[in-house]
């Protein structure tokens, strides 16, 4: 008799109009000189209204509850570049500088109400008895940035390479608002010197080197600023306090080094590179903790160091490359070592999200997104009920030991084939939903005074089949239970091994070309399959996915019933005229 939810009871409308388009024009000034500009607009324009029936469990509760939002962005780029190239001797110079200027405004409108008579069909959000909240943003940012780059080459031999970025950003004061970041980098082919220009196996050897210097800017709008939102208390509207401002705020410094060779066998049947590289991002923008008497939780702020460094290794090649019928295949994979090197505040416990427990830690030494929780140490067989460490720990991590890739292609007369495949080894996730549909019986409803069970929160999985049910089994899942809930949402119970394979996609083509072209040189119509199939160990939807979609890498690898990763079906044609 518990309200459950349908299709037929929970309603939703959503519109999303996207448009993004470029204009360009260039100029040749003079036989050496051109000029580029170029306009680039992206728009949205999204509608995303919800109608929760008073029969079902969300809106029970309240008489049935309604969402209407509405979301726009405008965000336009303005490049304006000079080029200049020229050569004397075995010298090659090109040389730009440019201009750039970005804009970005949003604007965001929300309304909640609740309280519809049920089966009156009054589904509109002005239907609704009691408007709960209402909420109406518009925030922006700008970005100018004065750039530069000269590259030199002699001989085709010794490259050079030096650049510079002026960047000012409004979202700092107007005292922190503008950074310098310039790069170098060199390169060396060393089979253009005499003692490699005549090998037959080894056609192209380059070493190179590079280091520069980036910013970050990506902080909330005027962070800078202490300001103030709309507010209402007892029926009365007012103001009050967002955030404390930090008029210190400036560019994240992110710094990179890289070396690494490039090399090319037999012509190009096999080619591939090395690379080694280390980064370190400084100045950190983060969230410094305040205390609780201050009225906010946090401040914005540049403090910490978190270093990355490993190795990339990639190599291709054809292993047949005839006239009808070539493939050729590609490998890439990384080795990637995270540590935090300081931290504004350490041992700094974070919540993927505000409803649950701690489930990362920020821990000078560790890896950014790094899991908090109790370890998990198994079912005892005597009793059937689990056990934990005394405190607690680390108890892993999101980013992957090492991850990469596989491509192939395949071409056989007018027929085309291409599989593009990825892997990841030594991720981990949080499968936080796991508590929901492996509660073992037990709910938080409780009983009625008669000890009726009031309501069982979900239907467990059938992995629960596989619980301790009587003295001396040996399995990881606890015995089932209505009076204790057998399980620790924030322990390495729910932490699962995320390494996976994917078939990221196979696209299958035929190319139709005419023997009198016409209206058109050549047709090709195809088929592609995204996210085809998936081998993994990991027991939720998807071990790609992040419930708060992973923009914040030190909450990453949290699953909260995370949307997996759609499987897509795409057929096209294209022309070429």
């Amino acid at each position: 008799d518990n309200p459950v939810k349908s299709a037929k009871e929970i309603k939703a409308f959503t519109t999303n109009y996207r448009f993004i388009g470029t204009v360009f024009a260039e100029i040749d000034l003079l036989k050496s000189l051109k000029f580029r500009s170029s306009f680039t607009v992206d728009y949205t324009d999204l509608v995303d209204n919800q109608f929760f029936d008073p029969i079902t469990s969300d809106g029970s509760a309240v008489g049935g509850k309604a969402i209407a939002g509405n979301f726009r962005s405008l965000t336009w780029l303005n490049e304006n570049t000079f080029t200049y190239k020229t050569s004397f001797g075995k010298s090659n110079i090109t040389a730009l500088a440019g201009f750039t200027a970005q804009s970005s405004r949003d604007q965001k409108t929300t309304v909640k109400g609740q309280g519809f008579p049920q089966g009156s069909g009054l589904e509109n959000i002005s239907s609704a008895s009691t408007i709960t909240s209402a909420t109406d943003q518009s925030f922006g940012w700008g970005l100018v940035s004065l750039l530069s780059r000269i590259n030199y080459s002699y001989d085709e031999k010794y490259l050079f390479a030096v650049s510079v970025r002026y960047d000012g950003s409004s979202r700092f004061d107007p005292s922190g608002r503008w950074g310098t970041f310039p790069s170098f980098s060199a390169g060396w082919v060393l089979t253009r010197e005499k003692f490699l220009d005549h090998s037959n196996w080894l056609t192209n050897l380059k070493i190179r080197a590079s280091y520069g210097l980036s910013g970050d800017q990506e902080i909330g709008d005027f962070q800078y600023l202490s300001y103030w939102t709309p507010s209402r208390y007892d029926g009365n509207a007012g103001l009050r306090p967002t955030n404390i401002g930090n008029s210190a705020l400036t560019w994240q410094r992110n710094k990179m080094f890289n070396i690494g060779t490039d090399f090319e066998l037999w012509n190009g049947k096999i080619s591939g590179s090395i690379e080694y590289f280390k980064g370190n991002r400084t100045k950190l923008l983060a969230q410094a903790v305040l205390p609780a008497t201050s009225g906010f939780p946090s401040i914005t702020t540049n403090a910490g160091n978190i270093e990355n460094k490993g190795f990339e290794f990639s190599l291709s090649g054809y292993p047949v490359k005839k006239k009808d019928f070539s493939w050729s295949i590609g490998f890439n994979i990384s080795f990637l070592s995270n540590k935090i090197k300081s931290l504004y505040t350490d041992n700094e416990l974070l919540n993927a999200y505000s409803d649950l427990s701690p489930t990362h830690i920020l821990k000078i030494g560790q890896s950014e997104g790094s899991f908090w929780g109790y370890k998990y140490l198994g079912v005892d067989p005597e009793t059937g009920n689990p056990s934990y460490s005394d405190n607690e720990q680390v108890i892993g991590k999101a980013t992957p030991d090492y991850f990469g890739g596989i491509s192939n292609d395949f071409r056989y007369k007018n027929w085309d084939l291409s599989i593009s495949t990825q892997f990841s080894v030594g991720n981990k996730v949080y499968n936080l939903i796991r508590t929901t549909y492996q509660s073992m019986g037990w709910s938080n409803g409780g009983w009625d005074a008669d000890n009726n069970l009031l309501q069982v929160f979900a239907n467990n999985a059938t992995v629960v089949n596989k619980r301790w049910e009587k003295k001396g089994d040996k399995t990881d899942i606890p015995r089932a239970s209505l009076i204790f809930s057998n399980y620790l949402q924030n322990s390495s119970q729910f932490l699962e091994d995320a390494s996976f394979f994917r078939i990221r996609t196979v696209n299958l083509g035929y190319t139709f070309r005419p023997k009198h072209p016409g209206l058109y040189t050549s047709l090709r119509a195809y088929v592609q399959a995204q996210n085809l199939w998936v081998l993994t160990k990991y027991y939720g939807f998807d071990p790609e996915v992040s419930s708060n979609g992973g923009s914040n890498p030190q909450t990453a690898g949290a699953d909260y019933a995370a949307y997996p990763q759609a499987r897509t079906i795409t057929f096209g044609v294209n022309f070429n005229f």
